[in-house]
């Protein structure tokens, strides 16, 4: 920790630093042939805003719609998102529609429509 203290404590995302390029080759080259890029965020909540993002982009995208073309319908490519019920996503306007609890949500609505919670079930078996 001594040593990493007196190279580099934090840097800002709006930054590269070589650790930082390292792990996203790493990354990358584990995700292939999926992923051709990483994307660091600063909190959990900044993770999943830019999930949502990258996942209507996406959508966009593979429907062959131009996703810089505000004359586009929004019914020109899907929106619906997934999550999970007892997770919490953050406290952002897009990760606050992902996140399961009503109380959370009632004071900022109407927030961003097209989630749907879904149950999420794990069973452990014990041989």
């Amino acid at each position: 920790m001594q040593e990493q203290a007196r190279e580099l404590t934090h840097v800002s995302n709006l930054y590269h630093t070589a650790p930082q390029a390292r792990l996203a080759k790493k990354l990358v080259e584990a995700a292939a042939p999926w992923a051709s890029r990483a994307f660091f965020c600063n909190s959990g909540t900044e993770a999943n805003e830019a999930a949502i993002k990258f996942a209507r982009k996406f959508a966009k995208v593979s429907r062959g719609v131009d996703p810089y073309d505000a004359g586009v319908p929004a019914s020109a490519a899907p929106y619906k998102l997934l999550s999970f019920d007892n997770c919490f996503h953050g406290r952002t306007l897009g990760a606050l529609a992902l996140t399961y609890k009503v109380q959370y949500k009632t004071p900022f609505e109407p927030i961003m429509p097209g989630v749907r919670g879904l149950c999420f079930f794990f069973f452990i078996f014990l041989i």
